[in-house]
């Protein structure tokens, strides 16, 4: 039984459109997983709140993904360290979280603009 090559390569293409998608698919929901967390989430709103970095970057803030092949992003179940993207109208960087899981809540130790 012989297939001819255009139904291969409708099977090849809708193939590799499916993986793509999920590819993104999952990125995507990684990425709102991560800023769903304590971490994520107490991190923002501390230089929300701080009025220097505000003033330094510019407002509107805008947070971006975060970088998943970045090395100095790591969480565990006991600690987090992440490198959180930032925008304003006047600058860009980004915001340094460090925090720790204890007694069933994320502690910040760390939070620095740079």
């Amino acid at each position: 039984m012989s297939r001819s090559p255009d139904v291969l390569t409708k099977v090849a293409l809708y193939g590799a459109a499916f993986t793509v998608s999920a590819g993104y698919f999952m990125y995507y929901k990684i990425q709102e997983r991560l800023a769903s967390g304590l971490y994520y989430k107490e991190a923002v709103k501390l230089l929300k709140a701080n009025d220097t970095a505000v003033h330094m970057l510019g407002v509107p803030l805008r947070f971006k993904s975060i970088d998943l092949r970045n090395s100095s992003n790591v969480i565990t179940p006991s600690s987090a360290n992440i490198l959180i993207p930032v925008s304003g109208k006047k600058a860009s960087g980004h915001v340094y979280s460090k925090a720790k899981f204890e007694d069933g809540s994320w502690i910040l130790q760390l939070v620095k603009l740079e």
